[in-house]
């Protein structure tokens, strides 16, 4: 199911995540995620919305990836005893209380001034995991603050002493898991990006901490739409050209998962990461989402 998307223009020096429909309750009737998807169109400017909600190129990865989960199917079993039910489960060896875990995205920023503390406190309240992304608008500290249960997103850097230190801020910040992210040698084509002058349009004052603190303010943190700028390595192998060994932690211990066509598969190995002179167990995931679905 989809819906034709109009987003509201705010006037150029409306601030990001200011309001720009008045409704005391902009909840009241949505029931499901496409409810919310369309609240979200009405209210954020074209650029962040179409960030949020695009792909690369034509976008045909993303709407395989919609057909593939429509797909998936529940099969009822009949004359079972359901007067009392459990949506807990286990993953990775952490208790969940139903099996959700929101996805790594990036610069929330975009829709609302406390950007990721505010995802996160709404997970938190409802007991969900939140993987942090490495694009974090905010700083991954103020995250976890929340005491939101938290995983964390890696993007290897081309710099592998930056990608270290992001881990280390990661597992500082209480971190359960590292979540590998593999299918992005490149950045993909975003054509609603490139149509919205994305680069020109960016606030200022959003920023990727986290990449922005690791480097000690080498990077200005705004490179996701900057070409010419390439942040991620492209020569990440399998064989483990990067293994994280100056933090005691050897990525190719990962599992991995890959989510290119709507099936999945997710399981975890044990990697010791020895910070600040302890060894701390931490799960790590080695993750593949398509480039066309952020």
């Amino acid at each position: 199911m989809s819906f034709v998307c109009v987003p509201f223009v705010l006037d150029p020096i409306a601030a990001v995540g200011s309001p720009t429909v008045d409704d005391p309750d902009p909840l009241q009737g949505a029931v499901n995620l496409n409810d919310l998807e369309a609240l979200a169109c009405e209210r954020l400017e074209r650029p962040a919305f179409d960030y949020y909600a695009g792909g690369s190129g034509d976008e045909w990865t993303l709407a395989e990836n919609r057909r593939a989960f429509e797909r998936w199917v529940l099969r009822p079993r009949y004359l079972v005893d359901v007067s009392s039910v459990s949506t807990e489960t286990t993953v990775l060896r952490q208790t969940m209380p139903l099996p959700v875990v929101l996805a790594p995205t990036a610069l929330h920023r975009l829709a609302h001034p406390e950007g990721e503390v505010a995802t996160a406190r709404g997970a938190a309240s409802i007991g969900v995991t939140m993987c942090i992304s490495t694009s974090t608008s905010m700083p991954i500290e103020s995250i976890a603050a929340t005491g939101v249960s938290r995983w964390f997103q890696l993007h290897v850097h081309t710099n592998h002493e930056i990608a270290e230190e992001t881990v280390r801020m990661a597992v500082a910040a209480g971190c359960s898991a590292i979540v590998l992210t593999i299918d992005t040698p490149v950045l993909g084509s975003r054509e609603r990006d490139v149509r919205n002058d994305m680069k020109g349009w960016f606030p200022k004052d959003v920023r990727m901490e986290n990449f922005v603190r690791a480097s000690a303010g080498a990077h200005p943190g705004a490179e996701l739409f900057d070409p010419d700028t390439l942040f991620i390595d492209p020569a990440l192998t399998w064989s483990g050209s990067w293994s994280g060994s100056n933090i005691g932690m050897d990525t190719r211990l990962c599992a991995w998962s890959r989510l290119s066509t709507g099936t999945s598969s997710l399981t975890g190995a044990l990697a010791p990461a020895a910070l600040n002179g302890s060894s701390i167990p931490v799960p790590c995931i080695r993750a593949g989402m398509s480039q066309s679905a952020r």
